[in-house]
């Protein structure tokens, strides 16, 4: 693949062309005679993010997941804004990985609003070690918008559904 970088979008283009317009990025790939234009994403506020979860012992060692669970949110809509969880997301691209050690007794500040599916493990376990994999980054659709913000909302007084709210 040919990767060049420009200033504007050229919808002329011949191989792949990665262009900068503003602070998203583009790329741009011909099919026949037309250009296909897909945004290349970057974790930002509003965004439908898609993790890849799994939990281990030890960083070298995810034994504690069976299989790898995915894990679907609208970043940045927490009651305080991003939760410190999203922090350690924010401007990543899809396909980045990250690795985090999460004690039981930060598990709830860390992730705030959300519940992703390996806080359950903290009844087992006082320590986990996270493989994060981000794998799609989408415009979320309104209705799952404002689906997330009703949900996140009936949370916010207490609960014990074991959200940590």
């Amino acid at each position: 693949d040919i990767i060049i970088r420009c200033s504007t979008l050229d919808v002329r283009c011949s191989m792949f062309n990665l262009c900068n317009v503003g602070r998203s990025s583009f790329k741009t790939t011909l099919y026949g005679r037309s250009c296909l234009r897909e945004k290349m994403r970057k974790v930002e506020n509003l965004t439908k993010v898609t993790l890849r979860l799994e939990a281990g012992t030890t960083a070298d060692h995810m034994d504690l997941t069976p299989a790898a669970s995915e894990f679907e949110f609208i970043f940045g809509i927490g009651p305080g804004g991003m939760c410190p969880f999203e922090y350690q997301l924010a401007n990543k691209a899809a396909g980045e990985e990250i690795g985090i050690q999460v004690k039981k007794e930060e598990a709830y500040p860390l992730f705030e609003h959300l519940n992703p599916p390996v806080l359950n493990l903290f009844e087992k376990h006082d320590a986990l070690h996270l493989k994060i994999k981000i794998l799609r980054i989408e415009q979320p659709q309104n209705t799952e918008v404002v689906k997330a913000l009703s949900e996140m909302a009936s949370h916010q007084h207490g609960c014990d559904c074991g959200c940590g709210c």
